[in-house]
């Protein structure tokens, strides 16, 4: 069974992903349709107040590409440091979702967004292609924490 998880920044977001997050073989390489079936969180109204509890999701469905990266020229004598370095530097896999949010991951099931604001893992449904997601996203959302789940199909 494969999992995706995108994540929130700060302790609470990482122990989150670690709690959802199996050792699953990879994710196959490639585009998905995924489809969120389950979103809760923390959301931030206009008028200052905070709701939390189950949510409908603006788009419930999105397209998720999976690929193989490479490091960038500069990295051999780059001043980089640490998450920076990792990302441009030594992740192996990129996850890209709709035509914006670009996370890296060291395998193909398990990301983390530039800023630390967005984690994804995807785990796969045995002999298919098929992937189980739980997504934590955040800091770049603006309105507040969320965890979605759902499935894709690779396309």
């Amino acid at each position: 069974m494969k999992r995706v998880s995108i994540g929130l920044a700060g302790g609470l977001a990482i122990a989150a992903a670690g709690m959802i997050t199996s050792p699953a073989s990879a994710a196959e390489v490639g585009k998905y349709l995924c489809i969120v079936s389950r979103m809760a969180g923390v959301q931030f109204e206009k008028d200052g107040g905070i709701t939390s509890g189950n949510f409908k999701p603006a788009e419930d469905k999105f397209f998720l590409t999976v690929a193989p990266v490479t490091p960038l020229p500069e990295c051999p004598s780059t001043r980089m440091k640490e998450l920076n370095y990792w990302y441009f530097c030594l992740a192996k896999y990129a996850a890209q979702k709709d035509a914006e949010l670009v996370m890296r991951g060291d395998s193909a099931n398990a990301f983390i967004g530039m800023v630390g604001g967005d984690y994804l893992d995807l785990t796969s449904e045995g002999m298919t292609s098929d992937v189980t997601f739980t997504s934590i996203t955040g800091i770049l959302s603006g309105t507040g924490y969320y965890i979605s789940y759902g499935k894709c199909t690779k396309i």
